[in-house]
């Protein structure tokens, strides 16, 4: 008689979900977002610190520099970094300098997995504008146009060098910039940097329902399992989304948290609502 009603005890069950028995995985269920923000918060702050300011500063650099004045030809190897070099002094310059050269092969591949776009390079050093000793260069491109699609082995280029990369080849005034060229990709980083921040909000906004009073139902609604992988594919499109209307809006890079923040936290909030009348 006194044991009625206690259905669960001595028969080796453990007491329901909701009890407080604790259900496999419940424990990591409150862990796993709290290690995803501990790596993400880090991250973001790395991004929008130390990446983001340096590829702002790189690109206005470069858009800045000017061609190279021209030195005298006796000069000519110590200004192009061979005395310089063996001095142990920094070699790299920050106007651009531009060297004849010739191409000995090209690669268009456009088609399958792995497209490859890169030009051989041969400089020379019969000129003053010579960065150095002639030598042969394999240049990346990010796409076959508007030069390299139209180079034969044998042609006459003009190749600009910058910081000691090649960044730019022309010929009769077709110009094509190289893979290694800066970009103004502060948008597309700060894009990134966003998604990261918000990732590390979500973790911490996950861990802190499961460990709360009572917050086991809350772990498993709200975790990773659940909704995580979902809220997380809506958050990158979100930031993907603000990188391409600012980009073709031509505003400035602050413009993409200031778009996606807004819109995520909405986004997060109403599926916290949708999520609480299960």
């Amino acid at each position: 008689m006194g044991t009625r009603g206690k259905p669960y005890q001595g028969a080796g069950r453990s007491a329901p979900y909701e009890a407080g028995g604790g259900a496999p995985g419940s424990r990591v269920a409150v862990v796993w977002p709290i290690l995803v923000a501990l790596v993400a918060g880090p991250a973001c702050w790395l991004v929008f610190s130390v990446c983001l300011p340096a590829d702002i500063a790189r690109y206005a650099d470069y858009v800045a520099a000017r061609p190279c004045a021209a030195a005298a030809p006796s000069t000519a190897g110590e200004s192009a970094g061979e005395g310089a070099g063996e001095r142990g002094e920094r070699t790299d310059e920050d106007c651009l300098r531009l060297v004849p050269a010739t191409i000995e092969a090209t690669v268009v591949k456009e088609g399958g997995k792995t497209p490859r776009f890169d030009a051989t390079v041969s400089t020379e050093t019969t000129t003053y504008l010579s960065v150095g000793p002639a030598r042969r260069l394999m240049v990346p491109f990010r796409d076959p146009g508007p030069l390299l699609n139209r180079l034969r082995p044998g042609d006459r280029v003009t190749a600009t060098f910058w910081r000691g990369d090649l960044v730019l080849l022309d010929k009769d005034g077709i110009r094509q910039s190289t893979r290694d060229a800066p970009r103004d990709g502060a948008r597309i980083t700060a894009g990134i940097g966003t998604f990261v921040g918000l990732l590390a909000a979500m973790g911490l906004g996950m861990g802190f329902l499961g460990l709360r009073p009572a917050g086991r139902r809350r772990a498993r609604l709200f975790g990773w399992d659940s909704v995580g992988k979902q809220l997380g594919l809506a958050l990158m499109l979100i930031c993907a989304a603000a990188v391409v209307v600012v980009t073709l809006l031509d505003a400035p890079w602050w413009a993409v948290p200031a778009a996606a923040v807004p819109l995520a936290a909405s986004t997060s909030l109403a599926l916290y609502r949708y999520r609480l009348r299960w």
